[in-house]
């Protein structure tokens, strides 16, 4: 079933058309490429968007604390977990030098507490690698459930799709087509201008996506949980304040 949606050979076409120029050219078709490629990245880069969060998760090897994180991997959303049935607390993060005291002032092996991500081995072909560091060493296997905020991976084929779905397809095509008028020394900023107003609804949509709706507690009263103290429920849109 056909989407709404731009693919990769649509954006770079859409480019050549408001420049007035051949895809059928080699370096034509590399320029306009190259500006689909800044204008997707500013378009990454713009917002903390819902959909590029993905969950994870690893398994530690006994007597090992250092882990590479997935290729894509740019930051965690959220401290790393054990799974639900376990009695451990998340991890809490520290900064590499503290992790590495720790580590000088008692290196024994437990189920890990505490961690830090660094910049591990870099290849060409991938680039670097996030690297987890875990304190203490794992003294058995342990599975850590984790969500991390990822980058996409470039396009490369005609047929490949950006990130977002239909949703997003028109404000992704905006962002490229305002890097093409950057490139043209006396072109009038149009692009540049609607871009503002169409990424700004653009996060408002992808906000709307993952808001929370407080129903409020269902219950006998008997138990009153901490965090039922001035919830905020919404209804109808409207925001009330209770007790």
């Amino acid at each position: 079933m056909a989407r709404l949606v731009y693919t990769y050979a649509d954006l770079y076409r859409s480019v050549a058309d408001f420049l007035g120029i051949s895809t059928s050219d080699t370096l034509s078709l590399t320029k306009c490429k190259q500006l689909i490629d800044s204008g997707y990245a500013n378009f990454i880069g713009a917002h903390k968007w819902s959909f590029l969060k993905k969950l994870g998760f690893m398994t530690t090897i006994t007597n090992q604390w250092q882990y590479g994180l997935p290729e894509d991997f740019v930051r965690f959303t959220n401290n790393p977990n054990f799974s639900a049935d376990s009695q451990y607390s998340p991890l809490v993060a520290v900064s590499y030098d503290e992790l590495m005291n720790l580590r000088l002032i008692s290196d024994y092996t437990a189920w890990p507490a505490y961690y830090t991500i660094v910049d591990g081995v870099y290849t060409p072909e991938v680039g670097t690698i996030r690297e987890l560091m875990l304190y203490p060493t794992p003294s058995a296997a342990y599975q850590l459930n984790y969500q991390y905020e990822s980058f996409p991976v470039k396009m490369v084929k005609d047929a490949d799709l950006p990130v977002g779905g239909p949703e997003f397809a028109e404000v992704i095509r905006a962002f490229c087509l305002a890097e093409a008028e950057l490139a043209e020394e006396n072109a009038a900023k149009v692009w540049a201008n609607r871009l503002s107003g169409m990424l700004s609804g653009a996060i408002q949509r992808d906000n709307r996506r993952h808001s929370t709706w407080n129903l409020g507690y269902f219950g006998d009263g008997a138990y009153r949980d901490p965090r039922s103290v001035n919830r905020v429920t919404r209804i109808n849109n409207v925001s009330y304040e209770v007790d």
